[in-house]
Order: C-alpha cells, then structure tokens, then sequence
C-alpha cells in the first residue's frame, strides 16, 4: 500500500522559530520524524512511500538519511506545490511537521500558506495548510490518516477530520517558543501513531465537500485583492478579501497555488520581497 507524506517544518519538536533555517540540526529533526512515521506504518503492511514538502524554498529532508523505502519529491515551483505526485492510487496521506492555521493562539509559526492570509475558508470553513491537504487528497479518495505537530495542530486535525490519528510534538507556548518532550519519545509516539493509522484505514474517510467548491481568502493587505483579482475568475469578496468558486477543491487549489506564486512575483517586482 502506497502512502503520501507531506511534510512542514514548523511543527516539528524542539523548533520554536517562524523561519526555520535549512540547517542540518532541522533537516535532521524532520527527517527523523518522516522516518519514524515510515517505520510505524510499515510495520502495519505500508510498503510504499512518496515524500513531498510544503516548503516552497527549503527541503528540510535529508537524502542521505531518509528511509530507503521512501522517494522524494525535491526543487521548487512543483506542479500542486505541496501535493505533487499524489493520486488516486495512494491509500493514505501522513500530513507531518505541520503548524496550525492563521490567528491560532499559542501556536508556533501559525499561518496559512503565508503571512499575507488573514484567513482562508473552503465552502464557509476556514481552515489551514492541513486542511488544504486534507482537502487536495479528499479529491483522489485518499483519507488524512495521521496528523503531527504541536497539541493546537493535533486538536485542529481533531475538529476537522474526526477521527484522525495525531502524534503531538509539542505544546507551544507562543508564536516563537513551546515546551518540547525529549526526541526519543516524540518518535516513538509518531511511529506508534503511523502504525495505527494504517491499521484502522478501513475506518478512516475522506472529509467530504459539497460541489461546486467556493474559496473565500481574507488578506491583511487591501492591495493584494487588486493583484488576485487580474484573473477573470476571482472575485472581489469585500474590501480586502477575494472569492474563487470551482468544480472541485482539486481546481480551486490549483487556481490559489497559481495565484499566489504571481503574487511573489508581484512583491519582487515591486521591491517588497
């Protein structure tokens, strides 16, 4: 059985910064924690492993020190970003290292996507870089299976996918500082966790999303809108917000991963990147 691994940064123990550096203390740290979740799902019949990032600038994995029965997604500007490569052939998605959404209190580097979005709601439900791949991999009947991060992350995934497996790695404190156990037990809780999940698949859905999709984007920034909205499908939702409406989830992402790399551009023709 063939499993997806999309991996963050943010989330992962003993890291407490909102810019964590691809530093080889880091790429270590992630990469264990990929490899612990390798190791308890195949003990539990998975044999079949695609890595990928949700990092854009930055692959915080180790390749020479990643489960060999694993491959990985690595470079930047991947066709769906943070689910490249992933479909309908996979039985499970493991959403790793991930931080919790915008204007979550108590949690390190909470954001969605990036510090421009104020709040990003999927059919009236705002939700984060979880949920977007919750959501991305929904599309291809592929369930989230297991979920980790800091206790805000894990209780996210709670309220968003029911009963998901979660492996906390921390419980933050602040937007730059948490409590962390020693690494030694957060391994053994995502390997122990990963092992779960693959066993109870059969009990684990898809989240489910009435279609057509509508995206509704609130930005901190009122100009933002005037760039989005340069697609004819965009439209304006209030003084400093934009609506995508799509067939699917699949396409709106799609649309939003287009659309906020042309914002980058934007911010590095303008001098503000």
């Amino acid at each position: 059985m063939k499993v997806y691994i999309s991996y963050e940064v943010a989330g992962a123990m003993c890291v407490a910064s909102p810019v964590a550096k691809s530093d080889e203390r880091t790429r270590r740290i992630v990469t264990d924690e990929v490899n612990a979740a390798i190791q308890g799902a195949a003990g539990a019949g998975a044999d079949e492993f695609l890595v990928n990032t949700g990092c854009p600038d930055c692959d915080y994995i180790d390749l020479d020190r990643i489960d060999p029965r694993a491959e990985v997604i690595v470079g930047m500007w991947k066709p769906d970003q943070t689910m490249a490569g992933i479909d309908e052939s996979f039985g499970a998605l493991f959403v790793m290292s991930m931080h919790a959404k915008a204007r979550t209190p108590r949690a390190v580097c909470a954001h969605s996507w990036d510090l421009d979005i104020y709040d990003y709601r999927v059919n009236g439900r705002s939700i984060g870089e979880l949920g977007m791949a919750a959501y991305f991999a929904a599309d291809y009947g592929v369930p989230t299976a297991l979920v980790s991060g800091d206790a805000a992350t894990c209780r996210e995934a709670v309220e968003l996918l029911g009963d998901v497996e979660v492996a906390p790695t921390k419980e933050s404190l602040s937007w730059i500082s948490a409590r962390c156990p020693h690494p030694i037990k957060v391994l053994s809780r995502i390997s122990q966790a990963a092992g779960r999940a693959i066993s109870r698949l059969g009990s684990i859905r898809p989240p489910r999303l009435d279609k057509p999709v509508v995206v509704e984007i609130d930005f901190t920034k009122p100009h933002l809108v005037d760039w989005w909205t340069c697609v004819p499908t965009v439209e304006a939702n209030g003084d400093c917000g934009v609506r995508i409406k799509a067939p699917d989830y699949r396409a709106a992402h799609r649309l939003f991963v287009l659309l906020s790399k042309i914002q980058t551009a934007f911010h590095h023709e303008s001098g503000l990147a």
